[in-house]
């Protein structure tokens, strides 16, 4: 019954191997395929030599002979399979070449597996039963132990052959090498001994600590810098086209003016023209200077520079800036600022993620109004900035704050701008601490919420 019992053992752990294995997240190479057909066929091994320990516990007979033939000769097959797999395996981790002519390798260890087995299933094999126990002997065994130490002697003379390329990867034949004669002294001294399933488990567990395996790791990696690479490539896309149409449009009605400019005799006639021309330069300055501030962003930090002001008379001051605007659009703008204390904060921030937030909301606002709100919430200023614009695709609001990247419904419209001011106000924002969110729908305006990090300014004079 103990003889019965070390088969057991080994379909449960090589089972249990295979199964993780399996689920294992790793890379399609030839070392993990050698790999996964060792464990498999240790496993199905371990299976079939159970099933032959089951016979002489029940007495032999002519039919249970002829199955366990039939068993053990399915069984040489799958050892032929793994010491096949052992030696590619090997091959292919010490001759870092042999990877390039792996076909011209693999053909002649098919013909020569196709052969044994041929010849397995031709010549006779014998079952010998004795005190209950048996063992199988005949031409069709001996097949197999000759194929099957054809390989392993190949694979430990490859490997003694190239000593100095040594490492963990050549632990399971180096194990091997030192089991042979152990396996020997055991036969001489039972014959009858069932261990070739638990030693080759055995080589598997240790094999699955030693294989070179460049599988999650290295995959999230190579994942990794793929987005990157493919992130790298559209920003720099989305770049070369904003820029493209954003400095060719002024550069373009600059030239054209000037050149209307040469032509015109009276300069009373001249000043729509002077007056595109620098409408033309100011817009072209704002992309240069955007484009410089997002340079000036990603290598210098936002100087820490905090004053005391008051935020309601500061957003009105942003405010009032864009009230022409505003007008020219008859936008109807609602205002509902609260009455605030003296802060003290960062004023320059404040300043100009603001106004990025409300001339975004005057462009992409063709009719309605736009509300402001604004007040106090613990230590932080909140403002929020809702339109009745044109909004945003809800699947696309994650992807307004990258740069150069524009929305499906303005990236051939006739809104300008290079798509970087969004980034900028974030990039601002988390520099101070700060946070921006945006809830959006397509036709149903956006609402933009700012919250800065402020201290409040004790009224000393309550206190008195």
């Amino acid at each position: 019954m103990s003889g019965f019992l070390l088969p057991v053992c080994s379909i449960f752990f090589s089972g249990l191997l295979c199964i993780i294995y399996s689920f294992k997240k790793k890379i399609s190479i030839l070392e993990n395929k050698m790999y996964s057909m060792m464990i498999y066929s240790s496993f199905i091994d371990s299976i079939l030599v159970s099933i032959l320990q089951y016979f002489p516990l029940n007495g032999v007979t002519d039919f249970e002979k002829s199955i366990a033939i039939i068993l053990n000769k399915f069984d040489f097959i799958f050892l032929i399979f793994y010491a096949t797999s052992l030696f590619l395996y090997i091959m292919l981790v010490t001759l870092s070449n042999i990877r390039l002519k792996f076909k011209y390798l693999i053909t002649p260890c098919l013909f020569f597996n196709v052969l044994a087995i041929i010849l397995i299933f031709l010549l006779k094999l014998e079952i010998i039963s004795v005190d209950n126990n048996f063992a199988a002997n005949g031409s069709s065994m001996l097949v197999m132990y000759v194929l099957c130490a054809f390989y392993i002697l190949s694979s430990i003379l490859i490997v003694l052959f190239h000593y100095k390329k040594i490492d963990k990867r050549h632990i399971p034949i180096l194990i091997i090498l030192f089991i042979i004669p152990f396996l020997f002294l055991l036969y001489n001294f039972n014959p009858y001994l069932i261990v070739i399933s638990i030693v080759l488990t055995f080589v598997d567990y240790i094999m699955y600590f030693t294989i070179e395996n460049p599988d999650v790791k290295m995959l999230n990696e190579i994942t990794l810098a793929k987005n990157e690479l493919e992130q790298a490539n559209q920003i720099k896309s989305d770049f070369i086209s904003s820029m493209s149409h954003e400095i060719r449009t002024p550069v373009n009605a600059i030239m054209g003016l000037g050149s209307l400019l040469l032509e015109e005799s009276d300069l009373n006639n001249c000043r729509d023209d002077i007056k595109d021309m620098i409408d033309s330069s100011q817009k072209l300055l704002s992309i240069t200077d955007k484009m410089f501030e997002i340079y000036t962003l990603e290598k210098q930090p936002v100087e820490d520079i905090n004053i005391i002001y008051n935020p309601k008379k500061e957003i009105e001051k942003v405010i009032e800036l864009y009230l022409p605007r505003i007008t020219d659009k008859n936008l109807i703008l609602n205002n509902n600022i609260k009455e605030m204390t003296d802060v003290y904060g960062n004023l320059t921030v404040l300043k100009k993620v603001l106004s990025q937030i409300i001339d975004n909301a005057i462009k992409f606002t063709s009719k309605g109004s736009i509300t402001i709100h604004s007040e106090l919430e613990n230590n932080n200023l909140k403002i929020e900035i809702e339109d009745t614009g044109i909004g945003i695709k809800e699947e696309e609001i994650q992807n307004i704050f990258t740069p150069f990247k524009k929305t499906s419904d303005t990236k051939n419209s006739s809104y300008s701008g290079v798509g970087v001011g969004l980034s900028i106000t974030k990039s601002l924002l988390e520099k101070v601490n700060g946070e921006i969110k945006v809830f959006s729908k397509k036709e149903n305006g956006t609402k933009v919420i700012l919250s800065l990090p402020i201290e409040k300014i004790r009224d000393d004079s309550n206190t008195k």
